[in-house]
């Protein structure tokens, strides 16, 4: 079996399985993401109040926290891949708890 039949098979496992989210559950994760940290949503924020709302893992709110762990009825990361674990240099720019900075 090559590598493109691997996938496919997978593929139709994961839809037997019900494993992919509907257009319209689609649709309301990204609109819900976009209300939360969208362009105009992050532009509105200045100073400690915009970078907590994105660097803060602290908070179960910020756009950090939603990237790597956030998973529950409102919003399922998993469902869209996922990035948790490593270091949060990932990130480019993170926060140190301890100096808050």
């Amino acid at each position: 079996m090559n590598f493109q039949d691997k996938i496919f098979e997978t593929y139709q496992k994961m839809l037997g399985e019900n494993k992919f989210l509907q257009e319209d559950e689609l649709n309301e994760s990204y609109a819900l993401f976009k209300s939360n940290f969208g362009l105009e949503k992050l532009m509105s924020l200045d100073g400690e109040l915009l970078l907590e709302t994105m660097f803060n893992h602290g908070n179960r709110e910020s756009l950090v926290y939603w990237l790597e762990f956030k998973n529950d009825d409102e919003f399922q990361t998993g469902r869209f891949g996922g990035i948790g674990g490593g270091s949060a240099l990932k990130f480019g720019i993170y926060m140190v708890r301890s100096k808050r900075r």
